[in-house]
């Protein structure tokens, strides 16, 4: 028996506690002294509190999978909107990159490049507003992040468009100086063998070369202004081109050698023109005198 005031040990048969001395009486009650026993089972209480545990997860869950859908919806439009917008750069970029090539060169053409540049930039420019409109009207839109989008969009074309019409023009430029060029060389070729057919022709007499030189006079000012055209044409070519150095150093040198002979011939047919009203023997002398020296100066550029 234990005493119900402090709890020390008293005999069945005592009437007072032998250590407080409160009486037991009738009122004591026995306490068992018992090993609780463990058990999996869960109580009441433990079940709310796990359930509440269980639904605060859940509801986590559900607001995460809420928010990775909002993200979904609100960077899909974005995302397809920016893939769209570099399309649409890309095709313009193309169209202005043949632009400037076409004005570089001088002519306009129409390429299958530029129209199916063209036609595809009319596709991205249509879903790039499609996406757009979409993502006005999303209830996650920020405007401040939409006003940024679009600025840089649109900065990112124009520096496509810029650099692609820079460069187009850069090389346009050059093709058109380089087809410049080559029509120029193959018009000193037809020129040179026009001037030469009519030299090897003329009968070796003073009265049939007078007649020569009067009829290439008119060639030989169009292969002169020809070949200043080139050798300022092969100067250009030589800066753009210096591996090429080389073989342009050899073309310009042909081109300084073809200056020398077209300033005797043009020296040359003045002699003729002065000396065609003479008698035959006076014009004789003077073809001794004056042009034959002028024949050996022109030889001799061969000898070099």
């Amino acid at each position: 028996m234990l005493c119900r005031n402090c709890g020390s040990e008293v005999p069945e048969i005592a009437k007072f506690c032998l250590s407080c001395g409160t009486e037991i009486g009738s009122t004591t009650s026995e306490v068992a002294i018992q090993t609780p026993t463990l058990t999996p089972d869960v109580t009441a209480s433990d079940l709310s509190v796990t359930g509440g545990a269980t639904s605060v997860v859940a509801s986590l869950h559900a607001e995460m999978g809420s928010t990775q859908s909002a993200a979904s919806a609100h960077d899909v439009p974005y995302a397809r909107f920016l893939l769209h917008s570099l399309g649409f750069a890309l095709c313009i970029s193309v169209i202005a990159f043949e632009i400037a090539d076409s004005s570089a060169h001088g002519h306009w053409r129409l390429s299958t490049t530029l129209v199916v540049a063209a036609v595809l930039a009319m596709v991205f420019l249509l879903l790039a507003h499609r996406h757009w409109a979409r993502i006005k009207k999303s209830a996650f839109d920020d405007a401040v992040y939409r006003r940024k989008l679009l600025s840089r969009s649109v900065i990112f074309t124009l520096l496509f468009v810029i650099t692609a019409a820079i460069v187009g023009g850069a090389i346009g430029k050059s093709g058109r100086e380089t087809g410049e060029m080559v029509a120029d060389l193959r018009e000193m070729s037809r020129i040179d063998a026009r001037i030469s057919q009519a030299r090897n022709e003329a009968a070796r007499t003073v009265p049939a070369q007078i007649e020569m030189y009067k009829s290439i006079e008119t060639d030989v000012a169009e292969f002169d202004a020809v070949l200043h055209r080139l050798q300022t044409e092969l100067a250009v070519y030589d800066a753009k081109f210096p591996e090429l150095h080389d073989q342009t150093v050899k073309s310009i040198r042909t081109i300084e050698v073809a200056i020398r002979r077209v300033i005797i011939l043009n020296e040359q047919i003045t002699v003729a023109r002065e000396i065609a009203p003479l008698d035959p023997a006076a014009q004789w002398a003077a073809w001794r005198g004056r042009m034959q020296p002028l024949r050996n100066a022109e030889n001799a550029l061969d000898k070099n």
